[in-house]
């Protein structure tokens, strides 16, 4: 039978009793549940808690007027690898739901009058270079690939942009791989680059086109040679028996191309890929989610545009503002 002795608000203790299971100690401060285990240092906020063995806390336990502290006592007593795993259990379950950080001031916003151009390019340039200079981002040009078959099944994966100007985004990658695969039955795609420690994402849709011969042969001598013969030893998405069958076909074309004066030649099945956009979206994140959104897209044939909400931009672009 579980007995609870609180400071006060017993009604939200009587509440609790239904939810948290015996003997732990709950702390409410500021509207929030904060439950701390006396064997571990572990904080964890939730409105249920599966806590054991923590009879001691309470001596080492201040309070305050926001402070309510209550003690749930009951004859089951957990082993501590059982507890351990009790709390463990449901700090995960519980954790996913109630992780949220705050992300900018309520004056921190992105609207039209802080787009540096009115054409999406420039402004992605301006994004790129703040995220570049950002000491807490270590690969600005890394972004998001989503590809899809010719009946619409999706498949995502990280690449690096090496090349934008006003023709596109270029990456490169092995015509082997399920992308390249993907790509050339369904060349519809779409790029999602997202600087965390900024706040910010920039979201891309187009169509891809192979970049020339001669550029892909140019990009590929100007990567490091092991990177080169990488490229040369994997049939990109192909199945292998083992990372030593890999490491050994490498050896082998290291020890050929032992020479850095002898070029090694670009495999046929390697080479860029351009992304011709058609829209960019330019997102900011804001602390109570009321997030900017502003896109660039290109208007459609014979489209009605209505001024009060689409701008005309540069290029033959529009801007719009999204609900977030």
């Amino acid at each position: 039978m579980k007995h609870i002795e609180s400071l006060t608000f017993l009604g939200i203790a009587k509440h609790l009793t239904t939810n948290v299971p015996p003997c732990c100690i709950v702390k409410i401060e500021m509207s929030k549940l904060i439950i701390r285990l006396a064997h571990r240092s572990l904080v964890y906020a939730s409105k249920r808690a599966s806590f054991y063995d923590c009879n001691t806390l309470l001596k080492s336990s201040s309070t305050s007027n926001n402070v309510l502290m209550m003690v749930l006592y009951s004859q089951e007593i957990k082993s501590p690898q059982e507890a351990s795993n009790s709390t463990m259990e449901s700090a995960k379950q519980q954790n996913v739901s109630d992780m949220r950080k705050p992300y900018r001031s309520k004056d921190d916003v992105f609207d039209f009058d802080d787009l540096v151009s009115k054409e999406p390019y420039e402004q992605f340039q301006a994004w790129f270079e703040e995220a570049q200079k950002h000491d807490g981002i270590f690969e600005a040009n890394a972004m998001a690939l989503a590809t899809a078959t010719k009946d619409g099944t999706p498949s995502v994966r990280m690449v690096l942009m090496k090349g934008i100007d006003k023709q596109g985004i270029v990456f490169y990658t092995n015509f082997l791989s399920r992308k390249a695969q993907e790509l050339a039955e369904n060349p519809k795609c779409s790029l999602m680059f997202y600087w965390e420690p900024l706040k910010k994402m920039v979201r891309i849709e187009g169509s891809v086109e192979r970049v020339s011969e001669a550029e892909s042969t140019t990009y590929f001598h100007s990567r490091p040679r092991t990177s080169q013969i990488s490229a040369c030893v994997s049939l990109q998405s192909s199945l292998v028996q083992s990372r030593q069958a890999l490491e050994e076909k490498y050896e082998e074309l290291l020890n050929k191309y032992s020479d850095d004066n002898v070029p090694i030649p670009k495999p046929d099945y390697w080479g860029g890929f351009r992304v011709v956009p058609h829209r960019f979206e330019f997102w900011q994140g804001q602390t109570n989610r009321l997030h900017d959104r502003i896109v660039f897209r290109l208007p459609r044939d014979g489209e009605t545009i209505d001024p009060e909400i689409t701008h005309k931009g540069t290029d033959g672009w529009v801007y719009e503002r999204l609900m977030p």
